[in-house]
């Protein structure tokens, strides 16, 4: 590709990324090769700045399977199914012991959830094959690369080698000019976890009350440390 379709397209996803401050989204979550394979209903609703979410997961018929709240540095976890609230600091570590993958920063949490990618930091680009956009870092080294639809040139499939993850976007949509993909398929490579987000509607952009970046502490459930847990 040449450099002005390659900044074209870098500056698209950017100008994305600036449009969005909250969401929220309904839809259904399906999970494979792991604790609950299977489908379950889900509600996540996103905050930029500062960064809070918070996710439900709840199955069809069983009722509801897990709430999960990132406040910022903190971590928060209702199971159900364990009857435990699970506390302790946000890493990658504590989040992926309930949902699977390893990729849960802030940055790519964000992109996922809100389902369109974004770019992570970077020291150079390049284009070594046609549709598709490597970022480098200052050794030269991939970091992330994003494959795009050879016709609308929209970011279909990013694929982030320090993290041995796969995204894929798919059937985008677009409200006010804010795009998003209907769905979001999360692939680990290493372990072959994968994960399906159909999100069924999305809003953008309204106000969210600060209560609903809560977890109910209900009555008779174990309270459990992460940092203390994982010794």
């Amino acid at each position: 590709m040449d450099t002005f379709t390659v900044n074209a397209v870098l500056n698209d996803i950017r100008d994305q990324d600036t449009r969005v401050s909250t969401f929220y989204t309904i839809g259904t979550i399906t999970v494979k090769d792991w604790k609950w394979d299977s489908d379950a209903d889900m509600l996540i609703i996103g905050q930029k700045d500062p960064f809070k979410i918070k996710i439900e997961f709840t199955h069809q018929w069983k009722g509801p399977v897990l709430h999960i709240l990132i406040d910022k540095n903190n971590l928060e976890i209702l199971s159900f199914s364990e009857k435990k609230i699970y506390l302790g600091p946000f890493t990658p570590e504590g989040l992926s012991r309930f949902i699977p993958g390893s990729f849960f920063d802030s940055e790519l949490i964000w992109s996922a959830l809100r389902a369109y990618p974004n770019l992570l930091n970077h020291h150079e680009t390049a284009s070594y094959e046609e549709n598709r956009i490597d970022l480098l870092n200052e050794d030269n080294r991939e970091i992330e690369t994003v494959n795009l639809h050879p016709e609308s040139l929209y970011p279909e499939k990013v694929i982030f080698p320090d993290h041995g993850l796969n995204i894929t976007f798919s059937t985008f949509r677009e409200i006010e000019g804010i795009r998003y993909a209907e769905d979001v398929r999360i692939k680990n490579i290493t372990s072959k976890r994968n994960l399906l987000l159909k999100n069924k509607k999305m809003v953008f952009n309204q106000s969210i009350p600060d209560k609903i970046f809560t977890i109910q502490r209900l009555a008779n459930y174990e309270i459990v440390f992460l940092d203390k847990d994982n010794e």
